[in-house]
């Protein structure tokens, strides 16, 4: 099998984003005024891409983002009408439990604690949640297979997949072996990974280059990076 690229994207910021809140499976925010400004240069960014796929998770701030790249890709394509989503429950930020909607600034009392869990995650333990929460191992769990299957189907040439900041540190660590306090994707950056049939590996990594008043549309993902 040829090498396959695909690029996963965080989605634009949220209020929640902005104050240190943690999202989770919450879905009640749709991108603040600086998220829409950022998902306008992403889209603006990939407009270019041959892209014929894109899928994203069910909750709004990924679909929002996700719609941005379709819309400004037909119109740079010239489509009568932009790629459907494809939306996938598995593709949802890990869930927070009875910690969603609290900060996680390590300055505040709600901060420390999730300071104690994410330590326990770059330790490699994959186990440990919040109560009422998903372990790191659970969103490994069912979001890499979704991944597998899109990277694997022979009917899928160039894919984008819009996903969420703590659920993607969590399955690129996993996937590329890479410490998960090395991963620290800001909204809207660009990850692109090759895919041989059995494996991952990195091209392009937390990249925001779209996001610098300078930046133009690649003509190819590997191109630039930040």
């Amino acid at each position: 099998m040829s090498q396959k690229l695909i690029t996963i994207v965080r989605h634009g910021e949220t209020d929640a984003n902005k104050q240190y809140l943690l999202h989770g499976w919450s879905d009640h925010e749709l991108l603040n005024e600086k998220g829409r400004e950022q998902v306008a240069l992403l889209g603006k960014r990939l407009s270019t891409e041959p892209i014929d796929y894109i899928a994203c998770s069910t909750l709004k701030r990924a679909v929002q983002t996700a719609q941005a790249v379709a819309d400004a890709h037909a119109v740079a394509q010239g489509l009568s009408e932009p790629l459907p989503l494809h939306k996938f429950p598995e593709l949802r930020e890990i869930c927070f439990g009875e910690w969603e909607g609290t900060s996680w600034h390590p300055a505040t009392p709600e901060g420390e604690r999730f300071s104690k869990l994410f330590q326990e995650w770059e330790k490699g333990c994959t186990v440990s949640r919040a109560p009422g929460g998903e372990s790191p191992a659970e969103v490994i769990s069912r979001a890499v297979p979704v991944l597998q299957s899109i990277c694997s189907d022979p009917n899928i040439h160039h894919p984008v997949v819009v996903v969420h900041g703590r659920m993607l540190r969590i399955v690129l660590a996993s996937i590329l072996h890479i410490p998960i306090a090395e991963i620290r994707p800001g909204n809207t950056a660009v990850n692109v990974l090759s895919w041989n049939g059995e494996a991952f590996s990195p091209v392009l990594l937390n990249c925001t280059a779209h996001c610098t008043p300078t930046s133009q549309p690649l003509s190819h993902p590997l191109e630039k990076g930040s």
